[in-house]
């Protein structure tokens, strides 16, 4: 991203005092997601089968959190990888597969933005 559209990205907040980090509206469901794709690591491809299996292991057993179904794993998935600021994408060609962004994607988007 461009710096002037890097200070307005939200999904990139560890930079951002718990002070004010408390006050923000987050989606913790989605950095949640992120999380997964990230210990996966880059260039990985995720199936939303992979991603509504390891979301359970790491965030639902052994909790009382209630378990998020495909569909709605599915869902932010889809919404996410179709947000230009979120790290996430559609692998293009391959229905209900994502990964994280390379750097040359983040470039060209960055390229774009400035356009």
């Amino acid at each position: 991203m461009n710096s002037n559209m890097d200070i307005f990205n939200t999904y990139n907040i560890g930079d951002i005092p718990e002070a004010i980090r408390s006050g923000l509206r987050q989606d913790d469901y989605a950095d949640q997601i992120i999380q997964l794709f990230k210990l996966a690591g880059p260039g990985v491809d995720l199936t939303v089968d992979n991603i509504t299996v390891a979301y359970y292991r790491k965030f639902t057993a052994g909790t009382n959190n209630e378990p998020k179904k495909k569909n709605a794993i599915m869902a932010k998935l889809y919404t996410m990888g179709r947000d230009k600021d979120c790290p996430i994408i559609s692998v293009p060609g391959k229905k209900g597969v994502y990964r994280l962004k390379t750097s040359d994607e983040q470039k060209e988007q960055e390229n774009a933005d400035e356009a």
